[in-house]
């Protein structure tokens, strides 16, 4: 968070391809807060609670979340992971998985939090009206947001999905490449994207539109 200013009533684009690091970029962040004591809402709705918490107290400990997953750490690991949960749960909250995204996640929090972060946008569903066309909730969605920023505290970090770059299908800036609802990038504060170097494995996070992006620096995240 000292890279990337997060402002109150700020709304935040990251884009990403699948499998290119959002969940990585989200545990870097959630971590940051964790480290700076302020509290933040994680809406997930592709990993379970468990699996975001887990992820951020590998980061604390120096372990990969991913030898974790596979069974490859030492039981000792496992207990110095256990033993930072009650630090990482105090600071970061989990809520929406299995698909569970709606605005009653946001509605009775909105006073309470430092930060929001919703993984991710082309996954919200409609809780009250399942006839409502997919673009129509995503619409609707990014509309709600816009007021929802003006009256909370918190900034929110909304993660989508992002097609791969097609010259072919003018497939090129990152609002013709936001699936299913392109629009919502007319209202962001700033907008990222997240890529994978395939040599290094590590997650690139770079600003590339929005206010303050020329003053922030592309970082690298293993």
């Amino acid at each position: 968070t000292s890279d990337i200013p997060l402002i109150m009533d700020q709304l935040y684009l990251v884009g990403s391809e699948a499998k290119n690091g959002k969940s990585t970029f989200a545990a870097n962040v959630a971590y940051a807060m964790v480290l700076q004591e302020r509290k933040m809402l994680i809406i997930s709705n592709e990993e379970s609670e468990a699996d975001v918490i887990v992820r951020v107290a590998c980061l604390h400990l120096s372990l990969n979340a991913n030898d974790y997953k596979k069974g490859k750490l030492t039981p000792g690991d496992i207990s110095n992971i256990n033993a930072a949960l009650p630090l990482i749960n105090k600071y970061v909250k989990v809520a929406g998985v299995g698909g569970k995204v709606d605005t009653s996640n946001l509605e009775s929090v909105e006073r309470l939090l430092e930060l929001i972060m919703i993984d991710y946008f082309q996954k919200v569903l409609s809780s009250y009206n399942s006839q409502l066309r997919y673009f129509d909730i995503l619409k609707s969605f990014g509309n709600y947001l816009k007021g929802f920023i003006k009256r909370s505290e918190a900034p929110v970090i909304l993660f989508a999905q992002l097609h791969p770059i097609s010259k072919s299908k003018e497939r090129t800036s990152l609002q013709t490449r936001v699936q299913h609802c392109p629009d919502i990038v007319q209202d962001t504060t700033m907008n990222i994207i997240i890529t994978k170097d395939p040599v290094s494995k590590c997650t690139i996070v770079e600003p590339v539109s929005g206010r303050w992006a020329d003053s922030c620096e592309t970082m690298f995240l293993s």
